[in-house]
């Protein structure tokens, strides 16, 4: 799940919280540029720039592909990249993933058999600045306009 530690968003949302608004068209927003925001992650490879795969890694993906390679990182189905959702409630904007290999890709550990295989973290649920600028644009109007 991302999360936003700013403390001007965080305080816009504990302001329009207090007086009661029901969030969730600026929260459907939100979850909009968060998710943008994983999608070009994915595209960019990291940001900034996931590790290089392992030599394994790359002669497996040869050997079980040829022809397709080079590839993206992360991306050699494509399911770990559709498996990250959006969902907006009242108070939350979430993106997140189930999908059973996201936690170690994103946070990276020691994985396989015996945990022997070491996978570097390839962090996907970051945002830029310019991301964190356009949620506390978003909430900025909803403070004023009360929509988004």
């Amino acid at each position: 799940m991302i999360h936003v530690d700013d403390h001007e968003v965080q305080q816009l949302i504990r302001d329009i919280m207090a007086r009661g608004d029901d969030m969730t068209p600026v929260m459907r927003k939100i979850t909009r540029i968060m998710h943008n925001a994983v999608e070009e992650n994915f595209a960019r490879e990291g940001r900034p720039r996931w590790p290089a795969l392992a030599q394994s890694t790359i002669a497996e993906r040869e050997k079980r592909s040829p022809g397709r390679w080079p590839g993206k990182m992360l991306k050699r189905s494509g399911l770990l990249a559709q498996s990250y959702t959006r969902r907006a409630e009242p108070f939350r904007a979430i993106v997140g993933s189930n999908w059973p290999t996201a936690r170690i890709h994103g946070l990276g550990g020691q994985a396989g058999l015996g945990h022997r295989t070491t996978i570097p973290a390839r962090p996907v649920l970051t945002m830029p600045q310019s991301a964190v600028g356009e949620i506390r644009l978003a909430l900025m109007v909803w403070w004023v306009k009360g929509k988004t």
